[in-house]
């Protein structure tokens, strides 16, 4: 087996895999050992990648090395797909670096605003002020045909990703604001919720909105975001994926002070060398990184000479 190994940890590695073409790619690299954390996700992306391995961590970052050392023969080399840009993810970095592996950490997203500056965060009191200037730049996605669903054939429309985690779940009446609000900018488009949220029916299924793909399917729901001029949400997976489509996002998230602020809109940019190609700039990171030379294992016997 080889020794090259790829994590891919939540959040982005599902919305890059849901890309035209990922999938294809890592198939094409069938000695390279797949690490994936927990995510229902994974079970739509990687249906069918039965020569890999796949290993679930206990929490986070933190997976059993004793496994992956037992399982995948211990790679020497891991390349590292992420959202997280934390001081957890640095020390876990040194950790693997410290056993000796080349890491290569090819997709980071910028999760921080005073530092890095990527993008600006700003809160809204949605009842009384949603400003949608920069959400709405002259910027649309070209639609495309979604075949698992016929209602939506030649539609203008916007995403709404729902979600029943508690941490994620919003009060029906800020929904209905979003939508109101929404509405008054681009009344020609029309509203599409995908997600987890059943109870959601009534407050957005009044006229001119759809309910599509419930159940949940995260594979179809990616097709509608992916044809959609605009997306709102509360998933972070669905926001890397419209980033990576440059489609118009934002992030729909409590404020920690929400009794005061009600809704956190966050404009949602993936820091990312963006080519118009992904599918080839995303081989290329691979190769790159799986390709450079490994430096002797820390206490490992060399030959002399």
């Amino acid at each position: 087996m080889s020794n090259d190994a790829i994590f891919f940890a939540n959040g982005f590695g599902d919305a890059l895999m849901a890309l035209p073409g990922m999938r294809a790619t890592l198939r094409a690299m069938p000695e390279a050992t797949l690490i994936l954390p927990h995510h229902p996700a994974y079970d739509y992306i990687f249906t069918g990648f039965d020569r890999r391995i796949r290993i679930a961590p206990r929490s986070g970052l933190e997976f059993d090395w004793r496994d992956l050392d037992q399982r995948a023969g211990c790679p020497e080399r891991l390349a590292v797909f992420t959202s997280w840009t934390s001081g957890a993810l640095a020390e876990w970095i040194s950790t693997v670096n410290d056993r000796g592996f080349t890491t290569g950490l090819i997709a980071e997203v910028s999760r921080s605003v005073s530092k890095t500056g990527h993008y600006t965060q700003r809160y809204f009191e949605i009842a009384r002020n949603i400003d949608m200037e920069l959400a709405f730049a002259d910027h649309c996605h070209p639609l495309v045909e979604l075949p698992r669903d016929g209602r939506l054939k030649g539609l203008g429309y916007y995403v709404l990703h729902v979600d029943t985690a508690e941490a994620k779940r919003l009060d029906d009446d800020v929904w209905t604001a979003l939508v109101s609000a929404l509405s008054e900018h681009r009344p020609d488009l029309h509203p599409v919720v995908v997600g987890r949220d059943p109870a959601l029916r009534g407050p957005l299924g009044g006229a001119g909105s759809q309910i599509a793909h419930a159940p949940f399917d995260f594979g179809a729901s990616c097709e509608i975001v992916a044809g959609a001029t605009f997306f709102a949400g509360v998933d972070s997976s669905f926001l890397h994926l419209a980033d990576l489509q440059q489609i118009p996002s934002v992030g729909v998230f409590r404020h920690p002070n929400h009794d005061r602020f009600g809704l956190c809109l966050t404009p949602h940019r993936v820091n990312l060398l963006v080519e118009t190609d992904l599918t080839g700039q995303f081989t290329r990171l691979l190769s790159a990184c799986l390709s450079v030379s490994v430096p002797p294992r820390r206490g490992a016997k060399t030959e002399p000479g």
